[in-house]
């Protein structure tokens, strides 16, 4: 989700001025920036940047070659280079589209619950209970698994969002809960070799299991680090976080060592890495 942030919009625009490197293809990072409501694409490093069009929640297909992304409370999709804009929905109650493993289907918020739709045609679908209020879902690599987080009513009086980690499959079987705590666990990410869930947990990033076991929380610190998007090798996570003042992409190792900012990215939120 975009959240507000300082930040000199000036020097934001000037370093996304390079716009060397491939419009598509893996290894670039999507984002949406919060100081000129565009979508861009930068390299991990900085070095290639592109500015795309106006929107938020950008979400990659597989191969890199497309991205779907929300304008307006709608989905849309594009190619890599900003290109071919096209709507696919149109009851402005849409967020947080997931591009399934096959490039076939595209998982989405629709209002409280979970949808899925498939490109070829036909109408969304919830796969979520109703009367939960679903969020954030992520695709496994293997096409089989759809995790998301949901609100926990049994603990809205406790700290936090109170939102919970859960998996169903995309026919809406096997709704599962991984997490249970006084916390907040949200914005999950899976990884592309199908070991680890990334999450956010109360403003630090955390890896699991797939089962929900084997936490372990990667930052620390005052800072506001969240929404955990991981490479294409599994090998590196990207994330916002503000520890430098103002909201930025960073990129850290699994174990939560080496991290670094991602120069040009102020303002930074929804960070999407092409596979």
């Amino acid at each position: 989700m975009l959240s507000k942030t300082s930040g000199l919009v000036l020097s934001f625009l000037v370093g996304l001025l390079v716009t060397t490197g491939s419009a598509s293809g893996p290894g670039r990072i999507a984002f949406a920036s919060t100081l000129d409501g565009d979508l861009h694409w930068i390299a991990p490093d900085g070095s290639a940047a592109h500015r795309l069009a106006r929107g938020v929640d950008p979400a990659w297909s597989p191969g890199g070659r497309k991205l779907v992304f929300v304008r307006a409370h709608d989905l849309y999709v594009m190619d890599a280079d900003g290109s071919h804009v096209r709507r696919l929905t149109r009851d402005r109650r849409s967020a947080s589209p997931a591009w399934s493993p096959d490039g076939k289907t595209i998982a989405f918020v629709r209002g409280t619950g979970i949808y899925v739709f498939r490109l070829a045609g036909g109408p969304a679908r919830r796969i979520t209970n109703p009367g939960g209020q679903d969020r954030s879902p992520a695709w496994s690599p293997d096409g089989r698994t759809i995790v998301f987080a949901r609100f926990s009513e049994a603990l809205e009086h406790t700290i936090g969002d109170n939102y919970e980690l859960w998996t169903v499959r995309p026919d809406g079987s096997r709704g599962t809960r991984l997490t249970l705590n006084f916390l907040d666990d949200e914005e999950p990410a899976w990884s592309p070799d199908g070991r680890l869930i990334a999450f956010t947990r109360y403003g630090d990033v955390w890896t699991m299991r797939p089962d929900g076991k084997g936490a372990r929380r990667l930052t620390r610190g005052s800072a506001n680090d969240r929404e955990p998007a991981w490479s294409p090798d599994s090998r590196r996570i990207a994330f916002v976080s503000d520890r430098a003042g103002a909201d930025a992409l960073y990129v850290m190792s699994t174990d939560g060592s080496g991290r670094r900012r991602i120069p040009h990215t102020e303002g930074a939120a929804d960070p999407a890495w092409a596979r």
